[in-house]
């Protein structure tokens, strides 16, 4: 499948791939929303490069394992970079030698997956090779999601200590636009929904386009389990504020939620910061559709009964537009 709308971000991934070979190294955090495309980008990357490709992946598991992107690595590295009874600091070492000196001249395109879990080790081999790779022939591209870094956590740290390095540079991956959408459904030899309807269900996240163009109108089990494990991971106020902004509608008026939520106002807090609701103007609303959707079907009918009891009373006193009424009423 063609890499839609990437065009710009290859140029200078190879444009930095060309420094390395020259001996002036480049680290790219490459950041996008969970579906934007950040593994096929830098597939793509590694497909295109003559060089030696090493991929190493954060697996966001409860106690994830020390430096375990780089163990996923070795293979692919020079023998001897990580002996028996290393410590840490002649490991990180024989790493960065591994990338001044490649075998044949031939640069390195290490690829660090899921930065967002990794953990303490491989933030700190990052954070070494950052202010040292412009000396290295290597592009080091770590990919991450912004949505799921938070204010104090590692790797917010580790962008902001690393923003002014000399070979330290940034990529952000958007989601498409309607003609990339468009051209994302030809691709899959379907006219389905309007280019436009689709874009504003999906907001151009290729994941979601996809999965929505090949499940015919219905939410997309696939994406209804993404949306899910993300929810699973806020605290239950949180969720809950999910649940009322998913039943108020396309969206929701940051009074109405005022009214609704009182002392539990703060519970937007996370679902904002970590990107599965955003601002618009005076409201709130879902940045995809389907993620409402996603939400609104595993409320549970009592609950979302009682809620809809409480958008009903709420919007009544702010007299509200009687379809809306309607909707809720009738739930």
């Amino acid at each position: 499948m063609t890499l839609l709308e990437r065009d710009e971000h290859l140029r200078a991934a190879a444009g930095y791939l060309t420094d390395a070979a020259a001996g002036h190294g480049r680290l790219v955090y490459v950041g996008g929303e969970a579906g934007v495309g950040k593994t096929s980008f830098v597939e793509e990357v590694s497909a295109r490069a003559d060089a030696h490709v090493a991929v190493g992946w954060c697996d966001g598991s409860a106690t994830p394992p020390p430096l375990g992107p780089l163990v996923d690595m070795l293979p692919d590295l020079p023998a001897g970079v990580w002996p028996d009874g290393a410590s840490r600091s002649q490991l990180f070492a024989n790493v960065l030698a591994a990338l001044r000196d490649p075998p044949g001249g031939t640069p390195y395109v290490l690829v660090v997956e899921d930065a967002h879990w990794a953990d303490e080790a491989t933030l700190d081999l990052v954070r070494h090779l950052a202010r040292r790779v412009h000396a290295c022939r290597a592009l080091v591209m770590v990919s991450y999601r912004p949505e799921d870094t938070t204010v104090g956590d590692g790797l917010r740290v580790l962008l902001g200590d690393t923003a002014s390095a000399t070979g330290t540079r940034r990529m952000d991956l958007a989601p498409l636009t309607v003609e990339g959408v468009a051209a994302l459904a030809a691709e899959h030899g379907t006219t389905g929904p309007a280019a436009a309807e689709l874009h504003a269900v999906t907001g151009g996240n290729p994941f979601f386009v996809t999965e929505a163009l090949a499940s015919r109108g219905e939410l997309p089990q696939t994406v209804r389990d993404a949306v899910l494990a993300r929810v699973a991971r806020l605290d239950e106020a949180s969720q809950r504020a999910l649940e009322l902004v998913a039943l108020a509608g396309s969206r929701a008026e940051s009074g109405l939620l005022g009214a609704l939520l009182h002392d539990s106002l703060s519970g937007l807090d996370e679902p904002l910061s970590r990107g599965l609701l955003r601002r618009s103007g005076d409201d709130v609303l879902f940045r995809h559709e389907l993620a409402r959707l996603a939400v609104l079907e595993e409320i549970p009918a009592g609950r979302a009964v009682h809620l809809h009891r409480r958008l009903h009373a709420a919007l009544s006193e702010r007299g509200a537009d009687p379809a809306r009424l309607a909707h809720h009423a009738e739930a």
